[in-house]
C-alpha cells in the first residue's frame, strides 16, 4: 500500500509542487493584504487618507 502512494507521488510529483507552491502564494497574498488593512489602525472608513497629513495643526 504505502509502496503505491509513493509511486503515485513520484509520477504526480509535478502536481504536488504546483499545489503548494499555489498555497504559499495563497497565504503570502492573505498575509498582504491583512498587513496593509491594519496598517492604518485610526482610519475610519470614507475618510480620506491624506487628509490628516496636508492640514498642520496650528500651535496654541
Amino acid at each position: 500500500m504505502i509502496a503505491l502512494a509513493w509511486q503515485t507521488v513520484r509520477a504526480r510529483a509535478g502536481s504536488f509542487a504546483g499545489s503548494f507552491v499555489a498555497l504559499a502564494f495563497g497565504v503570502a497574498l492573505l498575509t498582504a493584504s491583512a498587513l496593509s488593512a491594519l496598517s492604518a489602525p485610526g482610519q475610519q472608513a470614507g475618510q480620506p487618507r491624506g487628509d490628516r497629513m496636508t492640514r498642520p495643526e496650528t500651535p496654541s
